[in-house]
């Protein structure tokens, strides 16, 4: 089977209002964490069915709709396929289900998404929303073939928003849509046969070993966040080869772990750890690396040249020693002195009902806001930055999105 299927994972990592509402252990998951790894689980599955694969949106950036297109176009892919999760009013609600999108004017599209539409529903077990036109999307109103768009459930739904870290939930719509497209075309479906495992709270799965031949997801986050902490001569393609083994072997020399080349629980941990815990650092410090996920993309790399800038480093994006120890300090002066602290609020109020409303607002726009009780005032927060800058930063974008801000 020669065909070409154009595979686009909806959104970027920090599309702003792309999330979930706030969970009760204060976590929120970003679509992009469903859509990515799912898109690639699907092109992995196609692959092993003889399709061949183009993602047109392979990144954490959100990819411009008509770049997203024009790759599909130019390549003159048979099918377009986008995966989403869907949200309703950006709050818990019981409202839930799949639906798979089309052009009206595709009865090829149609066709496609009755077909796909289906199987997500065999295989997951969630309600029914049917396939559905949508006459404006541009995914599916600007590319020349049969292109459908998947929403594998609803981001405001409590329960199906815990499915969306599941990494048996994204093979099973990974899969799903694979034998949709093996009916639309008529071939024999063939199970990829993975094992899935329980879902973590993002970047590497660290019940996993991981070594050379070893393929996937998991093993281009490794390559991310080797890269992400210095460790020259690893290329980001997904595939456990001589160089990311050599890689991993410096990495588990520099942290006292048995030096063998394989990214088994150990060493995912370890790499987790330092991760995330660089990741809560600079959020701390008000440069925003989106969620603190465990994986080194292109957001946590920008927060570290920018702390780097403003503490006189080598603004390289490669947390080093000195890099550390100035986040070490620098912390350590931020929580001997709050005065330094520029928090930008957003409204005061004398009813605190009235300041939960302007929360709710804030945070459909993709803001995280508190409320501060202070004078017989409740006090709408959404920042707190060691920088006046960030704090100034933050006021301007607040005011394009029809917010009054002040820095206090």
């Amino acid at each position: 089977m020669n065909k070409l299927i154009a595979v686009d994972n909806g959104h970027g990592i920090n599309t702003p209002g792309k999330r979930t509402p706030k969970m009760s252990n204060g976590r929120v998951i970003k679509e992009w964490e469903f859509n990515y790894p799912t898109a690639k689980k699907l092109g992995e599955v196609l692959r092993y069915n003889g399709f061949r694969v183009l993602y047109v949106s392979d990144t954490e950036e959100d990819t411009p709709l008509n770049t997203r297109t024009s790759r599909a176009n130019n390549a003159n892919a048979d099918l377009f396929i986008s995966i989403h999760y869907n949200a309703f009013q950006s709050v818990w609600g019981s409202h839930g289900g799949i639906e798979t999108l089309y052009h009206p004017s595709s009865s090829n599209g149609k066709k496609l998404a009755s077909l796909m539409q289906n199987e997500l529903i065999k295989e997951t077990g969630l309600r029914n929303r049917g396939i559905k036109e949508r006459p404006n999307l541009a995914v599916l109103k600007n590319t020349r073939m049969p292109s459908t768009l998947a929403e594998c459930g609803f981001m405001d739904n409590l329960e199906e928003a815990n499915l969306m870290l599941d990494k048996n939930y994204q093979w099973k719509c990974a899969k799903a849509i694979a034998k949709g497209v093996c009916k639309y075309f008529g071939v024999t479906y063939k199970d990829l046969g993975t094992e899935t495992t329980p879902p973590t709270s993002g970047g590497n799965d660290t019940s996993t070993i991981l070594k050379i031949g070893s393929r996937g997801t998991e093993v281009r986050y490794l390559q991310m966040n080797l890269n992400g902490l210095g460790y020259k001569g690893v290329s980001i393609d997904g595939i456990y080869g001589a160089g990311t083994a050599d890689a991993v072997r410096r990495f588990q020399a520099a942290y006292g772990l048995s030096a063998d080349g394989i990214a088994g629980p150990n060493t995912l941990n370890k790499m987790d750890s330092i991760i995330r815990g660089l990741q809560s650092n600079l959020n701390k410090l008000g440069y925003n690396v989106g969620s603190i996920d465990g994986v080194f993309g292109n957001s946590t790399k920008n927060a570290v040249i920018a702390f780097q800038r403003d503490n006189g480093l080598t603004a390289d994006g490669i947390p080093g020693k000195n890099t550390f120890a100035k986040i070490e300090e620098v912390i350590k002066n931020k929580d001997s002195d709050k005065n330094r602290l520029y928090r930008v609020q957003v409204g005061a109020f004398g009813v605190r009902d009235n300041a939960q409303k302007l929360v709710d607002e804030l945070r459909c726009k993709g803001y995280d806001a508190i409320i501060v009780q202070d004078g017989g005032l409740y006090k709408v927060q959404t920042g707190a930055f060691s920088k006046r800058e960030n704090a100034d930063n933050l006021v301007a974008q607040l005011k394009k999105d029809g917010f009054e801000a002040i820095v206090i």
